[in-house]
C-alpha cells in the first residue's frame, strides 16, 4: 500500500536509529517499509535549515581581553577570533567602554 504522507517524527526517529546502527538508506528503508527518497529529502531539508541557522547567527559578539601572552605590542589586549579563523586586535586607543 502506498502512503503519500509520512510522519515527520517517525522519519526522524528512523535516521536516529540509522545514525546509531549505521545503516545505510537501502537498509532504512528495507526496516521501515519508507522509500529512500523521503529519508533523502528529509536530511536535504535539515542541511538547508542548519546552514540557514548558521546564516542567523547572533548579532552581538562578546568583547574577552586577549589571555595570549604573545599580544603584539600597539594592541590593547582585546581581540576578536571569528569563527572563519579571522583574527583582529584592536588598537589601545580603542573605546572599551563602548
Amino acid at each position: 500500500m502506498r502512503k503519500s504522507h509520512y510522519d515527520p517524527a517517525e522519519v526522524r526517529r528512523f535516521l536516529d536509529q540509522r545514525r546509531s546502527d549505521h545503516l545505510t538508506l537501502e537498509q532504512l528503508s528495507a526496516l521501515s517499509g519508507i522509500p529512500i527518497h523521503v529519508f533523502t529529502y528529509r536530511i536535504s531539508q535539515e542541511k538547508k535549515a542548519a546552514l540557514t541557522a548558521a546564516e542567523v547567527a547572533p548579532t552581538f559578539l562578546e568583547l574577552v581581553p586577549s589571555t595570549q601572552p604573545e599580544t603584539p605590542s600597539g594592541s590593547s589586549g582585546i581581540e576578536l577570533l571569528l569563527p572563519c579563523g579571522t583574527r583582529a586586535l584592536l588598537a589601545p586607543d580603542f573605546d572599551e567602554v563602548a
